[in-house]
Order: C-alpha cells, then sequence, then structure tokens
C-alpha cells in the first residue's frame, strides 16, 4: 500500500485543490460559481486521454522498445497538441456552455480558466509519468505541490483583492510560466521517435474510456440538469466529495499495476488486498468531506444518498478490472478487450438517455458490471490470477 499512498498524495493534492478553489470561489464571487466544476468536469476525461497517449503509453512503449527518445518526443508532441485543443475549446466557449444548458455569460471567464488551467495541468501530469517510470515520485510530487499550491493561493487570494477577470489573467499567466519552467528542468536531449501506433496500443484501454466518458458525462449531465435545481445541486455536490478520491484510486492503481507487469513483479493477490486498504482510506475521506460541506450545500438527501451509494459499489468494482484489465493491456492486448470496452461507453451513452436525472448512474453501473464480469472471465486462463485458488 505504500506505492499507492505515495502516488496517491501526488494525486489529492492535484485533485483536492481544484476542488477547495472552486468552493472558496463560490463563497468569494458569488454561489454559481462553484458550479463550473460539474460544468467542466465531461472536459476532464479529454485531457486524461492526452495523458494516456503521450505519457503513459509512451512510457510503456519506451520500455518495450529500449529508447528513452519515445518518451521526451511525446512530452513535446502531447504539450503542443492540449496546448491547441485548449486554444480551441476557450474560442468554443459560449457553445460548450450553451450544450450544458447554461447562460455563457454567468460562467464564460471562469470556464475559460478552468479550461487552460486543465490543459497546463495536464503536461504537468505528463511530466508526473516520466517521473513515475523512474521511480522519482517524491520529485513528481514536489513539482505538483509547487503548480497546485500557486495556482491555489493567486486565483483565490487575487479575487478577494480585485477584480475577477484580471486575477484570472495573472494566475493563468504564473502558471504558464511555473509549467515551462518544470519542461525546461525535465528536458533532455533527444531524437524524433513518435512511435504513435504503439502509444496507442499500449493505452488502448484508457483512450477508449475516457473518450466514452466524456460523451456520457457530456450528455449525463446536460441531460440530468435539465431535471432540475436539486439535481445538479446534488450532483454537484457528490462530485465534489468524491472526485479527488476517484482520481487518487485511477492514478495510483495503474501506475502501481502496469510498473509492475512491466518489471515482472506483478502480484494480483497482494495488489488487490492493498487497494481494497487503500478505498477504506478514501471512503473515510469522503466521510470527512460530506460532513464539512453539507451545511454549504444542503443537497437533496435521498438524491444524494443514492448517487454515494452508487460510488461506493462501482469503486469496489472498478479495483478488480482496474487491476485485470492493466494486465491484459500489456500481456494480452486484443482487439476483443477493446470491443468489451467500446461497447461498456456505448451502454452509458445509452443509459445517459433514459427518462431520469439518475442516467449517469446507471450507466456508470451498468457499465462497470460489463467490464468486471468480462475480465474475471478472461483472467482465469492466466496464472498469475489462479493463484488465489
Amino acid at each position: 500500500m505504500k506505492r499507492l499512498l505515495l502516488i496517491s498524495l501526488n494525486t489529492l493534492l492535484t485533485s483536492t485543490l481544484p476542488l477547495f478553489t472552486w468552493i472558496l470561489l463560490g463563497v468569494i464571487v458569488r454561489p454559481e460559481i462553484s458550479n463550473v466544476f460539474s460544468l467542466t468536469y465531461p472536459m476532464a476525461f479529454i485531457y486524461v486521454m492526452n495523458v494516456a497517449i503521450f505519457a503513459v503509453g509512451a512510457n510503456i512503449t519506451a520500455r518495450k522498445i529500449k529508447d528513452k527518445n519515445v518518451i521526451m518526443t511525446n512530452l513535446m508532441v502531447g504539450s503542443i497538441f492540449t496546448g491547441g485543443f485548449t486554444l480551441i475549446m476557450c474560442v468554443l466557449v459560449d457553445w460548450y456552455l450553451g450544450l450544458m444548458g447554461v447562460a455563457a455569460v454567468d460562467y464564460r471567464d471562469f470556464v475559460v480558466y478552468s479550461l487552460i488551467r486543465s490543459g497546463l495541468a495536464t503536461i504537468i501530469s505528463m511530466i508526473s509519468q516520466k517521473l513515475y517510470y523512474r521511480n522519482e515520485i517524491r520529485k513528481s510530487n514536489n513539482m505538483n505541490v509547487m503548480f497546485g499550491v500557486v495556482d491555489f493561493i493567486l486565483i483565490v487570494g487575487l479575487n478577494m483583492l480585485i477584480d475577477s477577470h484580471v486575477a484570472i489573467i495573472i494566475t493563468l499567466v504564473v502558471d504558464t510560466v511555473v509549467t515551462v519552467v518544470y519542461l525546461a528542468k525535465n528536458h533532455e536531449r533527444w531524437k524524433f521517435r513518435l512511435s504513435a501506433w504503439n502509444n496507442i496500443k499500449n493505452s488502448s484501454f484508457e483512450i477508449l474510456d475516457n473518450l466514452g466518458m466524456f460523451v456520457a458525462y457530456g450528455v449525463g449531465f446536460s441531460h440530468s440538469f435539465s431535471y432540475g435545481q436539486k439535481y445538479l445541486d446534488a450532483t454537484n455536490f457528490e462530485t465534489l466529495i468524491t472526485d479527488s478520491q476517484w482520481d487518487m484510486l485511477n492514478e495510483s492503481l495503474h501506475t502501481v499495476a502496469k510498473v509492475d507487469v512491466t518489471e515482472n513483479k506483478f502480484d494480483y493477490s497482494k495488489l488487490r488486498k492493498a487497494s481494497f486498504g487503500f478505498m477504506g482510506i478514501l471512503v473515510i475521506s469522503m466521510v470527512v468531506m460530506g460532513g464539512a460541506l453539507y451545511w454549504y450545500y444542503q443537497p437533496d438527501l435521498p438524491l444524494l444518498a443514492t448517487m454515494l451509494m452508487t460510488q461506493l459499489v462501482d469503486m469496489a468494482m472498478s479495483i478488480v478490472y482496474y487491476i485485470k484489465f492493466d494486465y491484459l493491456q500489456i500481456n494480452d492486448n486484443r482487439k476483443a478487450h477493446n470491443a468489451v470496452i467500446l461497447l461498456t461507453r456505448v451502454v452509458r451513452v445509452v443509459c445517459a438517455f433514459l427518462p431520469t436525472g439518475f442516467c449517469v448512474y446507471i450507466g456508470q453501473l451498468a457499465s462497470t458490471s460489463i467490464k468486471y464480469v468480462y475480465a474475471g472471465v478472461v483472467c482465469r486462463k492466466f496464472k498469475a490470477f489462479r493463484r488465489l485458488r
């Protein structure tokens, strides 16, 4: 569990600081600003997909073909691609907010801030993956602490003192400088070696997973919010107290599992046991955060309870299929596995149209159940999983 905790400390900071940022901005500026977190939530999956292709996939490829040039090539190309995508979304911000069913004038400036910050944080995450695969976890944590704390202090502190528009500009300028500095510090001499197909192949599960999540949440949230303010409030509250925990579980478990498989140190029983212990810590943190924030948001309790129970069941099943699919990604990457992931995303998108405000959560459980069962059946033939019998 030690490695899970070390890596999750990095993710804890990168996930919780944005959460507290939106909570405090809602208090300092105006209450509805905290909803920006949920309004831009679907976009997070596109940024995670960039990390999967240009960082996770690239590091695995570099190890397989023993060519370090792949890492730096993809870090630079990925940074440029992320920057271009972010610029396009900032230009289309009014269109995006229209799709989410809210008035652009109420959220435009802070959504632009959120998008640019997410783009810069994605570049930082790409650098982090490079450090993870070199076992320089503490160095990665220090970098993320610096980026997260600087952004938090500036955006919150400046909004207390000056106009929000100016505060956003100053914060983003400083965030950009910090990101460029870390890119420069982690730069190495390299020859162009993109190895795009191998990168995609080595992270195809995550790519399909996040692409589907983007569509499912984009459609699902816009549909769910149409059922009234109480669904927006409950969803935003549930997301605020569970999102960082999901990020911590995803980042730490996927990283440890893939490193172990790549280095032939994989022990399913040991990793699964450590992961469920880690989940216990995450659940306690959900309870603490929920208790501390409930007085401020006061969401509909039955709606919130249903959403939280769904998340807990989903998290328990996800631990098992995460480990198994990471193993399959590296040792048995077949089209059938990718097809199942694509199918589950189609299921989530279809569920997003169900005539209920819980459409996103129904799709979430249905999707996870399919992957849980499929991974359990397929992995029976591998010795790594038969040791438990």
